[in-house]
């Protein structure tokens, strides 16, 4: 028996992981390329163990190492969880529990939006 289902899980997601953590550290594509086979291969090269303890060996010591080298500042997709984009412009809720206040910062009853003329300039 090569190992259980929940270790290779946790090689792939393992790899998956060290690839992604990759990025920030290279400053083109083509050293991105480079390292990933570099990964690849030290991967690669323990697809011959059987033995589960030795396997469960092996892969915490990759997970330790990768902790160890993991990136401080990872890049973050900018529109998903933790991006410098997401939730940016959040929709407005559907429900109508936000109004909007069109005389904001104006004395009650100096201005009203509906007494603009069709020019766009009030008085």
């Amino acid at each position: 028996m090569p190992g259980t289902m929940s270790q290779a899980l946790r090689v792939v997601h393992l790899y998956r992981a060290v690839i992604r953590d990759l990025q920030p550290y290279t400053t083109n594509r083509w050293m991105w390329f480079a390292e990933k086979e570099k990964i690849r291969a030290r991967f690669e090269a323990n697809r011959h163990l059987t033995d589960p303890m030795q396997i469960e060996t092996t892969l915490r010591s990759g997970e330790a190492e990768f902790q160890k080298w993991r990136h401080p500042d990872p890049y973050t997709t900018p529109y998903l969880f933790g991006g410098s984009r997401y939730m940016r412009n959040p929709p407005m809720p559907a429900d109508g529990s936000i109004s909007m206040a069109f005389d904001f910062g104006r004395e009650a009853g100096t201005w009203d939006p509906r007494d603009t003329p069709a020019t766009g300039h009030h008085h």
